[in-house]
């Protein structure tokens, strides 16, 4: 399955909004939220630390190889820090391979390409990730089940 991610270059953003520091938070909310829309990453960089985030970017570079840390780091709403060690570590297990292109303005880029054990580990970490929200939901929905019927018991007051 291939998913392709219509998001606007980050430098069409920037061009459109300005480049002032609340254009920038803008267009990084703007690029977050759109990924998230696009391919579904809501709530995945806070939860369970380095492994959402280690499924995060390996989901992210499946749709868009081409996309930069500093990219990867907005459109995750993790520090360029974080992502650059996210990145790394995926580089230093072989689940990611790196290769160069040219851009279009020329200059030199990155290409971040999933390995077949790069994606065999996000397939194991998408497993994991679902697990633990069906268990979440279960939870949720019995405690909801719970306080629907302490809500009947109430009776009708206020």
């Amino acid at each position: 399955m291939t998913i392709r991610l219509k998001l606007p270059p980050l430098c069409d953003l920037e061009e459109r909004l300005g480049s002032s520091a609340d254009s920038v938070s803008k267009m990084a909310y703007h690029y977050r939220s759109t990924v998230e829309r696009e391919v579904g990453l809501s709530g995945f960089p806070h939860e369970e630390g380095a492994e959402s985030a280690r499924l995060a970017v390996l989901r992210l570079l499946e749709v868009d190889a081409a996309m930069s840390q500093r990219d990867l780091s907005r459109a995750l709403g993790i520090s360029l820090g974080k992502t650059h060690y996210v990145i790394h570590a995926l580089l230093d297990r072989g689940l990611v391979k790196m290769g160069n292109f040219r851009r279009s303005d020329n200059k030199l880029a990155y290409a971040y390409v999933l390995t077949p054990s790069g994606i065999r580990e996000k397939v194991r970490l998408s497993r994991l990730f679902l697990a633990r929200k069906e268990a979440e939901f279960r939870s949720l929905k019995q405690t909801i089940d719970l306080l629907r019927r302490e809500v009947g018991r109430g009776g009708g007051g206020q």
